[in-house]
C-alpha cells in the first residue's frame, strides 16, 4: 500500500511539473511573438536616447523569459542579439565619448562593461548553436580547420545565418575589447571563418553585415596577423552594393577602418560627411542610422588626430 501511495504521488508530482513546464512553454511562445513584433517599432524609432535608456529594462525581461523556457530557440536568438546590440551601439559609445573627452577611467570602466555584455551574448550564441547542432561548442574550441568543416557541413540552412552573424559580431567585438589578453585575440581566425560561412551562405542577411565584417577585420587585423586592404575594399563595395546605401554603418565602418589603413584622409572625410548628409527612407533602418550618423559626427572631429 506504501508503495502504491509513494508511486501514485510521484505520478501526480511529474503530471503537474509537466503542466507547469507546458504553461511556462506556452507563455514564452505568446511573449516572443509580442516581442517579435514589437521589436520592428523599435528598429524604426528615431529617439537613440530613448531606446538606450529602455535596452537594459528590455533585456531584463527577456532574461526572465529565457528562465522560464531556456529551450526557445527565439528568445535566446533575441536576447543574444539585444546583449550584443546595447553593448555595441550605447556602451562602446560612451565610452568612445569619455575617451575623446579625455575621461580615460570611465572609458576603460565601459569597455569592461561592454566585454562583460559580448561575452554574455557569446555564452548564449554557443548554447544555441550547440542545442541546433550538436558538436559546436567542441568545434569551436578546436577552430581553424575543425570549425571550417563543421560549419560547412553542420550549417547549410539560411535560417541558421542570423545566429551565425550575432556569434561572430559579438564575438569580434569582445577580440577588440580584449586585445591584451591571448585566449581572446586566438579566437579571431574562428571568428572570421565564421563570418566567412555565413556570407557563403547569404551575404545579403542583416543589411549586409557579413561583408562589413570581413571588410573591418581585413582593414584592421595588421596586428593580429593577415589582412588583405584590396579584399577589404572589395568587400565593403559589396556590402553597399547589397544595401544599395542605405545601411551607412557601411560606410562608417568604411572610413574607420578601410580609409584610416590606408592612411587616405581625403576618402575618410568625404565617406564620412556623406553619412551625415544622407537621408534614407528605409525606416527599418532609422535607428541603426541615427547610430551610424551619431558616430560619423564624432570620428570627423578626430579626423587630425588619425591623420597628422
Amino acid at each position: 500500500m506504501t508503495g502504491y501511495l509513494l508511486r501514485s504521488l510521484l505520478v501526480l508530482a511529474a503530471l503537474l511539473l509537466w503542466g507547469c513546464n507546458l504553461e511556462n512553454r506556452m507563455m514564452v511562445r505568446r511573449m516572443s511573438s509580442i516581442a517579435r513584433k514589437a521589436g520592428a517599432a523599435v528598429e524604426e524609432h528615431w529617439d537613440y536616447d530613448l531606446v538606450g535608456a529602455a535596452m537594459p529594462g528590455n533585456i531584463l525581461q527577456l532574461e526572465g523569459i529565457h528562465r522560464l523556457d531556456p529551450g526557445h530557440e527565439e528568445t535566446t536568438l533575441r536576447l543574444m542579439r539585444a546583449y550584443g546590440a546595447y553593448a555595441f551601439g550605447w556602451v562602446e559609445d560612451q565610452a568612445e565619448e569619455a575617451r575623446r573627452a579625455g575621461r580615460e577611467e570611465q572609458a576603460e570602466a565601459l569597455d569592461k562593461r561592454a566585454l562583460a555584455l559580448h561575452r554574455r551574448a557569446a555564452h548564449l550564441g554557443i548554447a544555441l548553436l550547440e542545442q541546433r547542432h550538436k558538436g559546436a561548442k567542441e568545434a569551436f574550441e578546436r577552430g581553424g580547420d575543425t570549425w571550417r568543416r563543421w560549419l560547412r557541413d553542420a550549417l547549410d540552412e539560411r535560417e541558421d545565418v542570423h545566429l551565425l552573424l550575432a556569434f561572430a559580431q559579438t564575438w569580434a567585438s569582445i577580440v577588440n575589447l580584449s586585445r591584451d589578453e591571448p585566449a581572446s585575440i586566438a579566437r579571431f581566425p574562428a571568428v572570421k571563418i565564421s563570418v566567412e560561412r555565413a556570407v557563403e551562405l547569404d551575404p545579403a542577411a542583416e543589411h549586409a553585415t557579413g561583408p562589413v565584417l570581413l571588410g573591418a577585420m581585413e582593414a584592421s587585423s595588421g596586428s593580429l596577423g593577415g589582412g588583405d586592404l584590396d579584399k577589404a575594399r572589395a568587400h565593403f563595395a559589396k556590402a553597399l552594393a547589397l544595401t544599395r546605401g542605405e545601411a551607412l554603418m557601411v560606410r562608417v565602418q568604411y572610413a574607420r577602418t578601410y580609409a584610416v589603413a590606408r592612411g587616405d584622409a581625403k576618402l575618410y572625410t568625404q565617406t564620412l560627411q556623406a553619412v551625415l548628409g544622407a537621408k534614407t527612407q528605409n525606416p527599418s533602418l532609422r535607428l541603426a542610422n541615427t547610430l551610424a550618423q551619431r558616430r560619423a559626427r564624432r570620428y570627423l572631429s578626430q579626423r587630425d588626430e588619425l591623420f597628422p
